[in-house]
């Protein structure tokens, strides 16, 4: 194979023996290896991708690419010869391959100054709960506008606008914040 680039995805063909829950070649990897290396070199950087059900890791990613639900396993980086590269499957898309890159870097410790996988998972959390609370309060907000309607119809009439404006209002901040909060879970909490 001549031009092969990082993020495409490819069959790749038995080779040697594997043991325990390695992953085993003839199935589809995404290729995670750098274009010059991948120019220059006989061997490439592999993932291997499943199908199959997998715990919630934080080395795990889930990709929609191939056309059916797969998840790419980080924690198992492969170097595979060129020559047992087969047919191209496609290509992940750029958010996709930024997401397998912060499992990659979670999977060798490269960043968040030696973050380990249980402060990834507690940042996750803390940021869950975060957006969790915001939802509540949205809902909360809600809730208090249709009791109003309910109990002072006349009153409500009047002060719907009103109150229709600031909740748009709030609910667009709190959206922003939920959007801010998401885009720190894929950068790995990082907050960048």
């Amino acid at each position: 194979m001549d031009d092969i680039r990082r993020g495409e995805i490819f069959y790749i063909a038995r080779g040697g023996a594997t043991n325990g829950s390695e992953q085993f070649a003839d199935r589809p990897a995404v290729v995670v290896s750098n274009d010059e290396n991948n120019k220059h070199s006989g061997v490439i950087e592999v993932v291997y991708m499943t199908t199959q059900p997998k715990t919630d890791l934080p080395t795990h990613v889930t990709v929609r690419s191939t056309g059916r639900l797969s998840t790419v396993l980080c924690e198992q980086v492969s170097s595979v010869s060129t020559d047992r590269v087969n047919n191209y499957i496609g290509q992940v898309s750029e958010q996709e391959m930024k997401n397998i890159d912060i499992a990659l870097m979670i999977s060798l410790q490269l960043s968040g100054g030696g973050k380990t996988s249980k402060q990834y998972n507690e940042t996750i959390q803390k940021q869950q709960e975060e957006i969790e609370y915001y939802r509540n309060k949205i809902q909360a907000m809600q809730q208090s506008l249709e009791e109003k309607k309910t109990e002072k119809p006349q009153e409500a009439a009047g002060e719907t606008s009103e109150i229709v404006v600031r909740l748009e209002t709030e609910r667009d901040t709190y959206k922003a914040l939920y959007e801010q909060l998401f885009e720190r879970m894929l950068n790995g909490g990082t907050g960048k």
